[in-house]
């Protein structure tokens, strides 16, 4: 596995989010982690130019889907490109998009795109930092338990 200018401590978890994913998913023939200036941070090929020619071409990938999604639902809704998938003969392209990083990936022919994309999200969800992981569910509100009404004294007519 390859990382191009990544901190020591996260080339660790990109390595072994991406060994992971290598172990579970033998759809997948390469896999590349990058971030959103498409810099590789680890890869499953040994091959840094490949692995930087998919970073780039996934971005720009992205980039036209999303410049075709943009212009048919109007500028400015919010909406972002999560995942896109590219069919050939020979295989498919994924890609899927995160906060932080993307991942893309080169697969068999006919691969099952469902279990494919389930799989590189969950690469990438392993990736986040510790604190957006397990977001603690927030405190139920306490109720305070309402007084029952005291009967009202009668004032003695006068």
């Amino acid at each position: 596995m390859s990382a191009v200018r990544a901190s020591k401590v996260q080339v660790v978890d990109i390595e072994s989010a991406l060994a992971d994913l290598s172990e579970i998913s033998s759809q997948i023939e390469t896999a590349v982690v990058f971030d959103a200036a498409g810099t590789v941070l680890g890869s499953t090929g040994s091959d840094e130019t490949r692995s930087q020619r998919l970073a780039r071409t996934a971005l720009e990938l992205v980039a036209a889907a999303g410049q075709l999604e943009a212009g048919r639902i109007g500028q400015g809704d919010g909406r972002r490109l999560t995942q896109i998938e590219g069919s050939l003969r020979e295989g498919s392209v994924f890609v899927v998009t995160g906060d932080e990083h993307r991942i893309a990936a080169t697969t068999t022919p006919e691969p099952t795109s469902g279990l494919v994309f389930y799989d590189l999200r969950t690469c990438l969800r392993s990736l986040a930092p510790p604190e957006s992981k397990e977001k603690p569910a927030p405190a139920k509100p306490r109720r305070s338990r309402k007084k029952a009404p005291q009967p009202k004294e009668l004032e003695p007519d006068a």
